[in-house]
C-alpha cells in the first residue's frame, strides 16, 4: 500500500461513538483506527480539552493492532442533542526523527436526556415567596447586669466577713516585732484593693508579710528562698510550727499572685495567712 493511498484511507476513517444510547453524564468512548505502513513508527495523542459540555474521564489510551493503532478518548458530555465534538490532532513518529501529522476532525455524539419531556410531565408551577424569618434579638445588657451584680455581691460578701472576724495584730508573741503592724509604716490598704480588683497585689503583699514576720523569728528562712527551699529551713529551725497548713497557705498565696482569684478566696486566705503568722511562737523550743 502507497502512502498516498493509506492518507486517502485514513481520511475516510471517522471517529466511532459507543455506546449507541448515551444520557447525559454517561462514559462515551470515542476510539478511531490508525492505519499505518511502517510497523516500527509511534503514535502520540494530544489531550481532549475540558469544556462545559465535554470533560475528560481519563488520559488518552493507544492500542496497537496488526495494521496500526487504535486511538481512544473516554470522556462525558453534560448537555443532550447531537454535539460535534473536535477531536486532537494524531501525530506519526517513524523511525530516524520524521514526523507526521493526521488531522483529527470532529466526533459526533448524540446524547439524550435523562429528564421527561414536558408535554409528558409538566413541571409544578413556582412556589410563592415564604414569610420573613424572624430574628431573635439578643440583649446583652441584662446578662451584663446580672454579672456584675455577682460579682459585687462577692466583694460585698467578703468585706463584710472579714470585717465581722478579729483582726490579728501582726505581732511577736514576745513583743521584738511590734513595728511590722504598728511603728515602722501604716499596712497597705488591703480592703481598698480588694474593692478596686487588684487581689494579685493583696495576695503579693500578704506573702511578703508573712515572710517578713518569718524571717524576724528565723532569720535563716530569707525572702530569697523559694518556698519549698524556705519550709525546709523552717523544718529545721521550728519544727513544732504549723508547717504544714503555713506551707499551703503560702502556696495558695503565691498561685493568686499570679492567676486571677475570686475575691473572697483572696480575703479568707489573707486571714488564714495573717491568724498563722500571728500563731508563730519564738519561744517553742528549736531542734537541736
Amino acid at each position: 500500500m502507497t502512502f498516498a493511498a493509506v492518507m486517502m484511507l485514513q481520511a475516510a476513517v471517522a471517529w466511532q461513538v459507543g455506546p449507541g444510547d448515551v444520557t447525559v453524564g454517561d462514559t462515551v468512548v470515542v476510539e478511531r483506527e490508525v492505519l499505518v505502513v511502517d510497523p516500527a513508527a509511534n503514535i502520540l495523542l494530544g489531550a481532549l480539552e475540558p469544556s462545559d459540555l465535554v470533560e475528560p474521564l481519563r488520559a488518552p489510551e493507544v492500542l496497537r493492532t496488526a495494521d496500526g493503532f487504535i486511538a481512544r478518548y473516554t470522556l462525558a458530555v453534560f448537555e443532550p442533542g447531537e454535539h460535534t465534538i473536535p477531536m486532537p490532532d494524531v501525530e506519526l513518529e517513524y523511525p530516524g526523527g520524521r514526523r507526521e501529522t493526521l488531522l483529527g476532525g470532529a466526533a459526533f455524539v448524540t446524547v439524550m436526556s435523562v429528564l421527561p419531556s414536558g408535554d409528558s410531565l409538566p413541571l409544578p408551577p413556582p412556589r410563592g415567596p415564604r414569610i420573613p424569618v424572624v430574628r431573635t434579638i439578643t440583649r446583652t445588657l441584662p446578662t451584663a447586669l446580672l454579672v456584675t451584680s455577682v460579682l459585687v455581691a462577692t466583694v460585698v460578701w467578703g468585706v463584710a466577713r472579714r470585717r465581722s472576724q478579729p483582726r490579728p495584730a501582726w505581732e511577736r508573741a514576745d513583743g521584738a516585732g511590734a513595728g511590722v503592724a504598728a511603728g515602722a509604716h501604716d499596712p497597705p490598704p488591703i480592703m481598698r484593693w480588694i474593692a478596686a480588683g487588684e487581689h494579685r497585689a493583696v495576695a503579693t503583699v500578704t506573702m511578703h508579710r508573712v515572710r517578713d514576720r518569718v524571717a524576724q523569728l528565723v532569720p535563716q528562712a530569707g525572702q530569697s528562698l523559694h518556698i519549698g527551699e524556705w519550709l525546709n529551713v523552717l523544718r529545721t529551725h521550728r519544727p513544732r510550727w504549723p508547717l504544714r497548713e503555713l506551707g499551703d497557705v503560702m502556696r495558695a498565696l503565691e498561685r493568686a499572685s499570679f492567676a486571677p482569684a475570686i475575691p473572697s478566696d483572696v480575703i479568707a486566705l489573707a486571714d488564714e495567712a495573717e491568724v498563722l503568722a500571728q500563731s508563730l511562737d519564738p519561744k517553742r523550743e528549736e531542734q537541736g
